[in-house]
């Protein structure tokens, strides 16, 4: 097991933790439950178990449901403890990880800036007069402050991508169904994505290989191909999306338009322009919610509203 146990790194990740900005963590799992947890995993260890994440620390964001726990989307009103864990989280706690809490994020996943939470805005590690990025915000933070190996979050527009830039950490973006949304309180279902928050790609990849599994309760999941292991196995033709305004494309030469198969293979089709593709984001991520929390909806968007009108005044 090396000079570290898991009891090691759990207790040494629960002091960083005490040390650093509280406004990380929406909550945080009791200390001695974290280090059972630890103790468990020490115990498979012994008796010769193995697998990369056994051990390691993780944290989630808090629109992902840990049964048992409360699930707030950063929104106190909208609290209620869940009654059973989002299917990746599930495998990741049965691949022997261990869960220290839940994150901090813009409230209902609606902001890229990660300051849109009552719980306070997590401190960029690398300068604290800028912006974590959002909307997975504490989750970002926690892996760029060493608190935890890596970290769950949720990614509809941009919520890993850009709190992950902002942080110098790998954010792995999915492809859709790949990872379960089951058991997430939803920005916009059809497009929602878990992602993975690490320090390596190395270790996004460890992750993800364990993570990826088909789940029947998420209607979005899907059965693919593995990801090719080597270059020479990704396809020698592509597939570009161009908007219709665009009436030329100029690539090394190239013009799209009078030659658009010049690299053998290769298949255009027309697509939404930015505008009407960002104005279709809002108008599904509006509808979405409302048929999906029903009476629940309203109030969602009237304390959404009151909250983010406070702190722009």
């Amino acid at each position: 097991m090396g000079a570290w146990t898991p009891l090691d790194v759990a207790a040494e990740a629960l002091r960083r933790i005490k040390a650093y900005d509280p406004s990380v963590w929406i909550s945080l799992l009791p200390e001695e439950q974290v280090m059972q947890a630890a103790a468990r995993v020490t115990a498979r260890l012994t008796q010769g178990e193995r697998g990369p994440l056994m051990g390691t620390l993780f944290a989630v964001k808090d629109n992902i449901d840990v049964a048992d726990q409360l699930t707030t989307a950063a929104c106190p009103q909208f609290a209620y403890r869940a009654t059973s864990t989002n299917t990746v989280v599930e495998t990741i706690l049965n691949a022997g990880a261990i869960l220290v809490g839940k994150t901090n994020m813009d409230q209902f996943a609606t902001g890229l800036v990660g300051t849109r939470s009552p719980y306070g805005t997590p401190k960029n590690p690398f300068d604290e007069r800028y912006i974590p990025g959002g909307s997975s915000s504490g989750s970002a933070v926690a892996v760029a402050a060493g608190l935890v190996s890596f970290a769950l979050g949720t990614d509809t527009a941009g919520s890993g991508r850009i709190p992950a830039a902002f942080n110098n950490v790998v954010g792995l973006k999915p492809t859709r169904g790949r990872l379960s949304m089951s058991r997430v309180v939803p920005a916009c279902q059809s497009l929602d994505c878990l992602s993975i928050f690490a320090l390596m790609c190395a270790d996004a990849a460890d992750v993800f290989k364990i993570a990826n599994r088909f789940d029947p309760t998420d209607p979005y999941s899907r059965r693919l191909q593995e990801i090719p292991q080597r270059l020479s196995q990704f396809p020698t033709s592509f597939r570009f999306g161009i908007p219709p305004k665009v009436q030329r494309l100029h690539h090394s030469g190239w013009d799209l338009e009078a030659d658009p198969h010049q690299w053998g293979g290769t298949e255009t089709i027309t697509v939404l322009s930015t505008y009407a593709r960002t104005s279709h984001y809002w108008i599904f991520t509006v509808r979405e919610r409302a048929e999906l929390l029903g009476d629940r909806s309203s109030a969602l968007i009237r304390v959404s509203y009151s909250f983010t009108t406070r702190r722009q005044l």
